[in-house]
């Protein structure tokens, strides 16, 4: 799935979301972004159906770019290649969504969009 860096994204049926004025490094290492060597992003991907495995699981995919100016952002299915909607989520889908997002809000990774 091609992914495009922009100021903000928007989770269809949730929020539209932006990087934090306060994200930092360090703390993107802390909440397991890991850096890809040969893009210069930082990527995170978070199981929306943790009981899966990483191989089968819905995922919340974060990919921040170098500077940390601009980010893309999606839900997709377990090979990551088709965009999901939330709406096609059980309960212990869409806690396990909230989770992962109210997680990165409150560490200043992302922020709701004004």
């Amino acid at each position: 799935m091609l992914m495009g860096f922009s100021k903000t994204n928007e989770i269809e049926h949730d929020a539209v979301y932006e990087l934090s004025p306060s994200i930092k490094l360090f703390t993107l290492r802390d909440v397991g972004f890991q850096k890809n060597i040969n893009s210069s992003t930082w990527n995170y991907v978070g199981m929306v159906e943790p009981q899966k495995g990483i191989d089968n699981s819905i995922k919340l995919k974060v990919v921040i770019n170098e500077d940390m100016s601009a980010f893309d952002m999606s839900v997709v299915n377990a090979n990551g290649s088709v965009r999901v909607d939330i709406n096609d989520f059980d309960d212990v889908m869409k806690e396990q969504y909230d989770f992962i997002i109210r997680f990165l809000i409150e560490r200043e990774v992302l922020q709701k969009s004004k």
